[in-house]
């Protein structure tokens, strides 16, 4: 199911965004719907988000499963135009600044990236 729900946010990253020194409308509008999408993406597998973070043209976040932390992030969208579109996610030991371990990626329309995600 994360095929389908995050195809529609590759597309969107593949059409390009207008680059800027300030966050765009469009891009605002985007990241509401990968925050939908990701979110939707956890839950269908047992986790869920707890925190949810926009920068310069780049998201990430955090979220729990099963007594754990992950963290996510997708580096800046305005460079995927051609490619595979990766999502980095790790263990983390708190919310904002704890220990992290190994960055992972995942292409975000891989079958697997909700069940990649929670293996942490």
């Amino acid at each position: 199911m994360s095929q389908s729900l995050m195809s529609p946010i590759a597309e969107s990253i593949r059409a390009g965004f207008e680059s800027s020194v300030t966050k765009t409308k469009e891009f605002k509008d985007f990241s509401k719907k990968f925050k939908v999408a990701i979110e939707k993406t956890l839950k269908e597998n047992g986790a869920a988000l707890v925190k949810f973070d926009v920068g310069h043209f780049e998201l990430g976040g955090f979220y729990t499963i099963g007594g754990k932390i992950g963290q996510f992030s997708i580096l800046d969208v305005r460079d995927y135009m051609f490619g595979d579109i990766e999502i980095m996610y790790r263990k983390t030991t708190a919310v904002k600044s704890g220990v992290s371990g190994s960055n992972n990626w995942c292409n975000i329309e891989s079958d697997s990236l909700g069940r990649r995600m929670i293996a942490i």
